[in-house]
């Protein structure tokens, strides 16, 4: 979801890179990736018993892991700065989205699955619905 995300606002912003190869500068694709790879990590970090400094610790070290992706891509005249910043602002969102919606504790019946085809496939999402009991 994330790299069509940011493929999609690739083809449609048409920004120019700082370095003048192409215009696919906006959003970073790395800065997406970094991001949501370290918000998915550091959503995992919550079932993992672990101390209190461990899991600070670690979740420090891996945003700025990804901070610094985002900011090596700035460095390399690859991206302007607000690229790189929206990329890391999509890849966070989307993981949150997708953590939060389908994977967080207590979501039952919930299927995802994914059917091959000549062109493709099609992913399906079943969940159930719940009825308000106001």
């Amino acid at each position: 979801l994330n790299n069509s995300i940011t493929q999609g606002l690739k083809s449609v912003v048409g920004r120019e890179r700082p370095n003048g190869r192409d215009d696919k500068s906006f959003p970073s694709g790395h800065a997406s990736n970094a991001s949501t790879a370290a918000t998915l990590a550091v959503a995992n970090l919550a079932y993992i018993p672990l101390p209190d400094w461990a899991s600070t610790g670690l979740t420090i070290g891996l945003y700025s892991v990804a901070g610094g992706a985002a900011w090596a891509r700035v460095e390399a005249e690859k991206h302007h700065v607000v690229d790189s910043l929206v990329g890391y602002s999509l890849g966070h969102f989307v993981a949150r989205f997708m953590q939060e919606a389908f994977f967080e504790a207590g979501v039952e019946n919930l299927a995802i699955t994914f059917t091959p085809m000549a062109e493709g496939g099609a992913v399906t999402l079943r969940m159930p619905l719940r009825a308000s009991r106001e």
